[in-house]
């Protein structure tokens, strides 16, 4: 499966794990190589669209995705697995080992501003500053998974996430990682009390209205806003991993995910349905069109689209490469992230699959 590419800890008292190499070393390749690889991330940065991928490689568009080049310098070799831009110019990337990445040129070059051995150290900190001297079940709990995070060095990579603004940026990951600036990245701080995830579960996606999150993740992991900025955690229908997470819009919510999986709301995230999909297989990937439009991608690189917000799916007679994400360029044209590089989508006349 796509997503295990992106996806025994020792005891606190054992000497530090060993710095990955990777972590450090800047990404070297050719576009080309760039091009026909592992690509799991795109983003638009204005007209502009920047893919991001395995070994740190970071791609430019100025046309649509008609011609690549390289960007100009990435500071990591660790695969890169989301991208996102505040404005034309500022925006982060985020990936394995628990780097952050952010760029204020469009994606022409970039700088780090956390890894994983940074992320661990804050988040022990805010688990420490929480529960105090004397903690309680089950805060003794997260105060040893926050310690062992610790030991485990950079192992946990970061899957998703979002910016409205180029000071503000929240970064979400593996075992519940969670952290936020607020100062365009000089300082950064674990958020992972604002979510009800006692489990540690992953996440995959996101979505925001300003300060309201609704998140989906592993083992069903389904968060809508709850009061004082805070995200809780809700009944779902399916207690398979959830992959991504679109809001449509009429207003609604649609996750999707393992075995063709499909979930609606229609109330805001606090309750949600399954959508017949038709699909036997994973849908990873999923995308708005600017006229409404829902485009849903499963790992072998078939097509689903709904005209009416996601209340009903039809699959295309289309296929492409497994997909890890997409996105629209227009009502008609879509980008496709995977393992062959990025591939043109035209939904000019096509047809429903008989």
């Amino acid at each position: 499966m796509l997503m295990a590419l992106m996806g025994a800890a020792a005891a606190a008292a054992e000497p530090a794990p060993a710095r990955p190499t990777m972590l450090d070393r800047p990404a070297v390749f050719t576009v080309e190589a760039a091009r026909q690889g592992l690509l799991l991330g795109l983003a638009a940065a204005g007209p502009r669209v920047v893919a991001v991928g395995e070994g740190g490689h970071v791609i430019l568009s100025d046309d649509g995705g008609a011609t690549w080049r390289a960007a100009r310098s990435v500071p990591t070799s660790a695969t890169l697995t989301a991208v996102r831009f505040a404005d034309t110019r500022t925006g982060w990337a985020v990936g394995h080992l628990g780097v952050v990445l952010r760029t204020e040129d469009g994606g022409e070059t970039w700088m780090r501003q956390l890894d994983g051995v940074q992320a661990a150290a804050l988040t022990l900190q805010a688990v420490r500053a929480r529960v105090g001297d004397a903690p309680a079940e089950p805060q003794r709990m997260a105060l040893r998974l926050a310690e062992l995070s610790v030991a485990d060095g950079p192992n946990k990579p970061f899957l998703a996430l979002r910016t409205d603004g180029p000071q503000h940026a929240l970064v979400l990951g593996a075992f519940g990682l969670a952290l936020e600036t607020r100062d365009g990245g000089r300082t950064w701080s674990s958020v992972a009390e604002r979510f009800d995830n006692d489990r540690g579960s992953h996440y995959y996606g996101v979505v925001a209205d300003g300060e309201q999150l609704w998140l989906a993740g592993e083992q069903g992991l389904l968060m809508r806003p709850a009061a004082g900025g805070r995200s809780q955690a809700v009944t779902s229908p399916y207690p398979g991993t959830l992959f991504g997470l679109l809001r449509t819009q009429d207003g609604g919510l649609v996750a999707y995910g393992l075995r063709g999986t499909v979930l609606r709301s229609a109330d805001g995230g606090a309750s949600w349905q399954k959508v017949a999909s038709g699909a036997e297989v994973s849908f990873q990937a999923g995308a708005v069109l600017p006229d409404g439009t829902l485009v849903l991608a499963n790992e072998i690189g078939q097509l689903f689209v709904s005209r009416d917000h996601g209340r009903h799916l039809t699959a295309l007679n289309l296929h492409l490469p497994p997909v890890a994400d997409l996105l629209a360029l227009n009502d008609k044209r879509l980008l496709a992230a995977g393992p062959r590089g990025v591939q043109p989508v035209d939904l000019s006349g096509q047809k429903a699959l008989q």
